[in-house]
């Protein structure tokens, strides 16, 4: 998918054709709650989709790391105000927030990610760029 997000966001977001909207989805517990709040804490200083990215990224780091690393990316890759991002780390501001989205996909049937709804058509899987423009062109 980190091919293909930046190209759907130039072919089609960019464009206003499409909005990309980004929901948590928990399946690895704890990692995946804490990566989660890592996004929206960036997000919160304009580095959601970085953070994100670095996310992706560095997988192998995510499962085992704690909040320190994501302290660590959020000062060193994302230029961001740890102070800040700490503080928002340390009192769970997104929390909430995420695990409604993830109560949401499960109520909506959503068990693979990624998975993408496009205008009632659900894609699931790291598809090819081609398989999001079949889907999207084919939209009147």
């Amino acid at each position: 998918m980190l091919e293909t997000q930046p190209q759907i966001v130039e072919a089609y977001v960019k464009s206003g054709r499409v909005k990309m909207v980004f929901r948590h989805l928990l399946d690895f517990g704890d990692p995946s709650l804490l990566a989660s709040q890592a996004a929206e804490c960036a997000g919160d200083q304009g580095k959601f989709w970085q953070m994100h990215g670095l996310i992706y990224q560095r997988q192998n780091f995510v499962f085992n790391g704690n909040a320190a690393l994501y302290q660590k990316w959020s000062k060193e890759d994302l230029k961001i105000d740890d102070a800040v991002f700490g503080a928002c780390m340390s009192a769970n501001k997104h929390k909430a927030k995420i695990e409604g989205q993830y109560a949401a996909a499960r109520a909506a049937g959503v068990r693979v990610r990624p998975t993408f709804d496009i205008n009632g058509k659900r894609l699931q899987g790291a598809l090819p760029f081609g398989e999001f423009q079949k889907a999207i062109d084919a939209i009147k």
